[in-house]
């Protein structure tokens, strides 16, 4: 046999063409749905929407704090929390319900905010008296904590009655 013969003969070499990304393989385009799936969830997710009346409040209670550690004045501490706790309440209901409000009627809305008994039946009934007194002998502290406790319980959700 002659070799041109055997020469003739063959075919030229084939080569693969090169493999491409597309179209993805099924198992990639499920991959890709569920990453956009749990990126687009957790950028919608409702999140609570915290309040920056809240954060006010509690700085502002921190900085009474210190200023009663300073001068030492429960008078004028309880003027102080007193205005903070109105401030509070204006920015939890609309003005006409809440500034018009004293005495019991005052307490009873502000336990009602947080589902607490403390300020009409409990320290917080100090409240109603101490402001208005030159010098109240009173443990202002537990006021201090009870008014913390108020306005992280009150989240300054509003709570329409």
């Amino acid at each position: 046999m002659d070799l041109q013969l055997l020469l003739n003969g063959l075919r030229e070499i084939q080569v693969p063409e090169t493999v491409s990304i597309w179209p993805l393989a099924p198992v990639w385009w499920i991959s890709l749905f569920l990453i956009i799936a749990l990126i687009s969830r957790s950028a919608f997710k409702r999140r609570p929407v915290k309040n920056p009346a809240v954060d006010l409040a509690l700085d502002q209670l921190n900085l009474l704090r210190k200023q009663y550690r300073d001068h030492q004045s429960t008078s004028q501490s309880c003027i102080d929390l007193s205005q903070l706790l109105r401030q509070m309440a204006l920015s939890l209901a609309p003005r006409d319900q809440v500034a018009q409000l004293t005495g019991q009627p005052w307490l009873q809305w502000l336990d009602q905010q947080a589902n607490m008994q403390e300020f009409s039946s409990g320290i917080g009934q100090i409240m109603l008296s101490a402001p208005y007194q030159a010098n109240p002998d009173i443990n202002i502290h537990p006021l201090f904590k009870l008014i913390r406790r108020w306005i992280k319980q009150t989240q300054g959700k509003p709570k329409h009655d």
